[in-house]
């Protein structure tokens, strides 16, 4: 048994000889240390030389570790590498304890990174024109960005694992004291665990902090110590405790005797002068308060403060049950933009929630059991940019919902149950240009009372869900800078001047609407509509004049209707690129000459980039996004009384249409009773079979008129002489062999042949 385990050993030490000395072998650029050294330099040029060279070096350090633990000659090490002397970067891989991954990376690929980027992204949407409508903007990929170290900064990131037994002091001892960014996970599901804020006092250069649980939320963050140099902080899924010896503020005024703001349908006899009456108006003595009192005292000395965190500017907390808010809570965060609180069970948010924030940018409430607001609770909020109170049980909306937000550029409704929207609703959002409502749960009963009334600078506007018998022309009234109306739910009429003063409007949908009838000036002062979809409603009649004051309509979606026809003057648009007409039961006839397969086989493709470059330089002058569209047979429109064939196929193989019809003027129409004549430019070639048929007949009538007078064959008499001469005969001849008389005849033998067939069947039977 020795001898084994010696010969185990042996074989041991042989490999890990041999793989030392392979690993000393180059390879060219595979070769380890440049490998290493080009994984560092590729993708951050921007940090300098330097710190390309302390990499370098590290690596060579690291290598001769390892040789030093075989026991073995150490070979020769390679020589350092030297670079030109810039700004100095570290990199203490080597410090980085047991169950931790300490790496760089880029700050935009922290996860906290990507969630700032979605806030900035939506509120860039709000303000920002749509892409669909924005040509004039000039789009230069090749432009340089030369405060990329700046804006996306190379941080030195430390990932670690805790467990059960793991001692948080001891790790964070062990860890690099220059980390920019920790991101702590917890792992177990077992006991409680519980973490310190002021373990974290020694990594002083700390910008970003990440501490993520477990379901249950069984580990701890006792706030006992203020981190001051912290900027972004993400908790998810842990329980945030307080500290008893946590120094906060004394002696602090409440926001209520600084604040008074107060809507115009506020009476004063509302009870809440007794929500916020100070404690000395109770009549008790000095050392007993009430047991409200007491549990509000017992609440804010157990939940957690954000006092003394003077520098985080985002702060995300989802998941982790903080569920009652005191304004003390955020007291004092004076450089915070971007607050998230969802996933928290919140169900009211009391007064003044926010006050000591009073510079938040972004605030998001989502997911939450919030079933009412009232203006003081997110009262002081005057530089709120974007508001989202998705995903919450709010059922509806007045004036005493929200206080002034004079800079509110996006809010979000969605998965409200909110049945009313109340006037002057949205007085104090007069900046708003993106507003969002849509519930699965119940459906949103808008009134001709303007409930949008004062939202001039509104932008885009969604309402899913809605419910509203004849959609009149005051619900969007005001909203004169509108851009984009969509609109889903219920709607069975939509009136005259329905939209009418909307004269920015370029793209509306009403799809899945239940719409019966439209009026033809329902679209009237609506000249800068671009594309309209009204599909998969019940319309089964278009007004004539729909169209008449939309001389820029590119797009018009009207497939999953009960449409027959179309007025002749829907294809004489001279912009209309695309008009999906599938899924109707058309009836086709020739009066369907003029459409065009172009524009209704197509679908839109993806968008393209033009520019205006210069002659002689080559450079981009101007660039613009053009739609581009792409030809697909299965968006064909088909005919119901056709067997579902094809419109076009239809028209051109089995109705065999002429040319096409034009609309003539009113001075034309006095003697053309139809109102249409044919177009000359229109005129269509003869078919080639019917050419062969002609040419038949007229040998036909030759040979027959031959066969009658033989003697004056050769001679200057016509075809016209002959049939002077006997009319009666050449007539009846030329009738009965003509090719209508044909068919006419074969028809009639193929009847009889069948009737026949189903005689002897009949017969056979019985």
């Amino acid at each position: 048994m020795k001898e084994l385990c010696m010969l185990l050993v042996f074989l041991l030490l042989i490999l890990s000889v041999h793989a030392a000395r392979i690993s000393t072998k180059p390879h060219g650029k595979n070769h380890g240390i440049f490998h290493k050294y080009h994984q560092v330099k590729q993708p951050h040029k921007k940090l300098g030389l330097r710190a390309h060279e302390r990499a370098h070096n590290e690596v060579l350090s690291q290598r001769a570790q390892r040789w030093q633990l075989t026991e073995e000659e150490t070979p020769p090490p390679s020589p350092p590498l030297t670079l030109p002397h810039e700004p100095l970067l570290e990199i203490d891989t080597l410090q980085c304890p047991l169950g931790c991954v300490c790496q760089y990376a880029h700050f935009t690929e922290l996860p906290i990174s990507r969630w700032i980027q979605h806030l900035q992204a939506r509120r860039a949407a709000a303000v920002a024109e749509d892409d669909a409508w924005d040509y004039e903007r000039a789009f230069d990929s090749n432009e340089a960005d030369s405060d990329t170290y700046l804006t996306n900064p190379y941080m030195k990131q430390a990932t670690c694992i805790l467990q059960e037994e793991t001692d948080v002091e001891d790790l964070i001892q062990k860890l690099p004291h220059d980390l920019h960014a920790l991101i702590l996970l917890y792992t177990s599901s077992g006991r409680n665990k519980s973490v310190n804020l002021s373990t974290l006092k020694p990594l002083n250069q700390l910008s970003t902090l990440e501490v993520r649980g477990g379901l249950n939320r069984s580990l701890r963050i006792l706030f006992d110590e203020p981190l001051s140099f912290l900027q972004h902080a993400n908790f998810e899924s842990v329980t945030l405790l307080g500290d008893d010896n946590y120094k906060r503020p004394k002696n602090t005024a409440h926001p209520k005797d600084s604040y008074d703001y107060k809507p115009r349908s506020e009476s004063y006899e509302d009870g809440d002068a007794i929500a916020f009456a100070p404690l000395n108006d109770y009549d008790l003595p000095d050392n007993i308060v009430p047991y409200d009192v007491y549990k509000q005292e017992l609440i804010k000395s157990r939940m957690p403060t954000f006092y003394g965190f003077e520098h985080l500017q985002v702060l995300r907390i989802h998941g982790c049950e903080l569920n009652d808010l005191q304004w003390e809570m955020f007291d004092g965060l004076t450089a915070l933009d971007h607050l998230s609180l969802e996933r928290n069970g919140i169900r009211d948010v009391p007064p003044f929630s926010f006050y000591g924030a009073l510079h938040i940018q972004t605030l998001s409430l989502a997911h939450n059991l919030i079933h009412d607001l009232h203006y003081r609770a997110l009262a002081g909020l005057l530089e709120l940019e974007v508001l989202d109170l998705s995903y919450n049980r709010l059922d509806k909306l007045s004036e005493r919902s929200f206080p002034p937000f004079p800079k509110l550029v996006r809010v979000d409704f969605r998965n409200n149950p909110i049945r009313h929207i109340l006037p002057a609703s949205f007085w104090v959002m007069n900046s708003t240009r993106a507003m969002d409502f849509d519930s699965n749960m119940l459906a949103l009963r808008l009134s001709n009372n303007q409930p949008f009334e004062s939202l001039v600078e509104l932008t885009t506007l969604q309402l899913g869900n809605v419910s509203i018998v004849n959609l009149g022309q005051n619900i969007f009234k005001g909203l004169t800078a509108l851009e984009k109306l969509t609109l889903h739910g219920s709607i069975r009429t939509i009136e005259f001047d329905a939209f009418a003063g909307l004269h920015s409007l370029r793209e509306l949908e009403l799809s899945h609407c239940g719409i019966q009838e439209i009026s033809m000036d329902a679209l009237m002062d609506c000249r800068g509509l671009e594309v309209l979809d009204l599909s998969y409603n019940n319309i089964s009649y278009f007004p004539a004049g729909l169209l008449d004051d939309q001389p820029n309509l590119e797009e018009i979606y009207l497939q999953g209707n009960q449409l027959h026809t179309l007025p002749h003057s829907f294809f004489l648009r001279s912009k209309l690129r695309l008009a999906r007409l599938s899924e109707n039961p058309w009836q086709c006839s020739c009066e369907m000459f003029n459409w065009r397969p172009k524009i209704t086989n197509q679908e839109r493709g993806p968008r393209t980039k033009r520019c205006i470059t210069d002659y002689t330089s080559g450079k981009e002058i101007s660039c613009r996004r053009v739609d581009s569209y792409v030809y697909d047979n299965r968006y064909a429109p088909r005919c119901n009384n056709y067997n579902e064939r094809s419109v076009f196929y239809v028209i051109h193989k089995q109705l065999q249409c002429g040319p096409g019809r034009v609309v003539i003027t009113h001075t034309q129409r006095r003697t053309q009773p139809n109102g249409v004549v044919q177009s000359p430019s229109m005129k269509q070639p003869m078919p080639h079979w019917r050419k062969i048929e002609e040419s038949k007949l007229k040998h036909m009538q030759n040979k027959n008129q031959t066969q009658l007078h033989p003697n004056e064959v050769g001679t200057k008499h016509s075809v016209y002489q002959l049939t002077k001469s006997r009319p009666q005969g050449i007539n009846a001849w030329a009738q009965r062999n003509s090719l209508a008389y044909v068919i006419k005849q074969e028809h009639s033998k193929r009847v009889e042949h069948v009737v026949k067939e189903e005689d002897n069947e009949i017969s056979n039977e019985i």
